[in-house]
């Protein structure tokens, strides 16, 4: 069982922005916003910033609380392990990015183990309170 803190409450006003036609369900500090026909890659763009890691699987959004300390630590531990461990041709990259998986999916993996040759990865730009929320694409050699 996850226990929740102050950073994975959710506010009523939280709730208002997310789509009026959108089902809520919050399971140990995970939100998920279905509706009838599913969410797809562009509804991601209209969701407001609630600094929650945003992914869209299968048609469900979800809205997930920021990691603790210790998964960022395993995080960093597993990926310097790769990174000793990837041949030339692999590259270990680390998240925030997204991967388009479909029309109705996309995700954002802690971390991505690719070709070193050419990778088109999704880069997110957080916006803070001061300022719109903005995405850009960037195609990147690797």
């Amino acid at each position: 069982m996850t226990v929740m803190t102050v950073q994975d409450t959710v506010t009523i006003g939280e709730l208002q922005a997310y789509p009026p036609d959108a089902i809520v369900q919050i399971v140990e500090g995970t939100i998920y916003l279905s509706r009838a026909g599913g969410f797809d890659v562009a509804d991601l763009d209209e969701l407001p910033d609630d600094r929650r890691r945003h992914e869209l699987v299968d048609g469900v959004v979800v809205l997930s609380p920021a990691p603790r300390r210790i998964h960022q630590r395993g995080l960093l531990e597993l990926a310097s392990a790769l990174r000793a461990a990837a041949p030339a041709h692999l590259e270990v990259v680390v998240a925030p990015f997204d991967v388009d998986a479909g029309p109705r999916s996309q995700v954002e993996p802690d971390i991505l183990v690719l070709p070193a040759t050419t990778a088109t990865v999704r880069f997110r730009r957080r916006c803070s309170p001061s300022r719109c929320c903005h995405r850009r694409t960037a195609a990147t050699t690797w």
